[in-house]
């Protein structure tokens, strides 16, 4: 069960002490981001509220509030607990269905973060697959039932990510991450319509171009994921972490170069947002 992890969480515009957190609170009907904190730093937070703007309109509705309030509490809760660095969720609870507005309750609280350790960037991670798939991947809406059982192959098993096949056995994204897989001096991923607009997802793409490696939107089959040099995935904590196995198949992905020229670009631009965000 999730709680928040720093002394002050965000409940519409109060500052509140975490002994007043309530996880059962935030059970039920969600629409929510999570954005990475680095020195102080909400990283892409712009991206984020665009994404959770279309979260809105995907359900019919719009912002109960506006983004620049939005950036008033985080900023405040960042301030509040000192400026430390780590993971925020936030999100609006809805009391029973998405038609009411006025009975959304906004949270902002610090969770539970898994960075990888040197180590799992260096020679990569475990994965495996799974047959799921979320009802609305462009929506960022708490999915508990997939989240539960991703969550039991997480504690029970030695891997760092769960990666999901639809029905028809093509590969999607990770639970929590995307994917994309390498060969020679391109990249595939599946087509954004079938998965969550990922905000690292989008960066890396960018990156890639920049690069002039080649990005191809596929849907990658099962059978094809031998076919590959290497695979990794992106998001929000991994940032861009090389896949050493799915499964039982095996890559080389830590040591392919496409991948370690990804990793180094993307940090740079990571280190460029939080120069220009603290200017």
């Amino acid at each position: 069960m999730e709680k928040t992890i720093q002394p002050f969480f965000i409940y519409n515009d109060e500052i509140k002490d975490s002994n007043e957190f309530n996880k059962n609170l935030i059970q039920g009907l969600n629409i929510y981001e999570v954005i990475r904190v680095i020195k102080g730093v909400p990283l892409f937070l712009e991206d984020h509220l665009e994404r959770m703007e279309n979260s809105f309109k995907i359900t019919g509705l719009t912002l109960p509030i506006s983004t620049e309030r939005i950036i008033e509490r985080i900023n405040l809760l960042i301030s509040k607990n000192s400026y430390v660095d780590g993971n925020i969720k936030f999100l609006f609870k809805f009391e029973k269905n998405f038609n009411n507005l006025s009975k959304a309750t906004f949270y902002a609280y610090y969770i539970k973060h898994y960075y990888p350790t040197k180590d799992k960037v260096l020679f990569g991670v475990d994965t495996v697959l799974f047959e799921g798939t979320r009802d609305n991947p462009h929506a960022k809406i708490i999915d508990n039932n997939l989240r539960n059982k991703i969550n039991e192959i997480l504690m029970n098993s030695n891997v760092y990510e769960v990666i999901l096949l639809d029905r028809n056995a093509f590969i999607t994204e990770g639970s929590r991450s995307n994917l994309f897989f390498v060969k020679n001096n391109s990249l595939y991923t599946a087509p954004l319509a079938d998965v969550l607009p990922g905000i690292t997802r989008g960066y890396i793409i960018d990156i890639a171009k920049s690069l002039n490696y080649d990005v191809i939107e596929k849907p990658i089959h099962l059978n094809e994921l031998n076919m590959f040099d290497g695979v990794f995935l992106t998001g929000t904590s991994p940032k861009v972490l090389p896949i050493k196995t799915i499964d039982d198949i095996k890559y080389k992905s830590a040591n392919n170069e496409v991948i370690i020229n990804l990793i180094k670009k993307y940090d740079e631009v990571i280190k460029n947002y939080i120069y220009l965000q603290k200017k």
